[in-house]
């Protein structure tokens, strides 16, 4: 989370939480919701998720359920 404390808005970059892991705890993250968060910071964040809302007001309702697992 260091990485994201120093750029919280809009991120520290690509591959930022990784590097930060690494260097720190000598581990790779696996998470990939602290992923975007440190990469893209808030604002990505927060864009990533009115797409993914985006894509679940429009598609079907048979397909809503799809959509909820491809995105957890």
């Amino acid at each position: 989370m260091r990485g994201f404390f120093e750029h919280p808005f809009l991120g520290s970059g690509l591959y930022s939480a990784a590097y930060y892991s690494q260097q720190y705890v000598r581990w790779v993250t696996h998470n990939s919701f602290i992923d975007i968060l440190v990469g893209q910071g808030i604002v990505g964040s927060l864009l990533l998720c009115a797409v993914f809302y985006r894509f679940l007001k429009d598609c079907g309702s048979h397909n809503r359920i799809f959509i909820v697992v491809m995105i957890i």
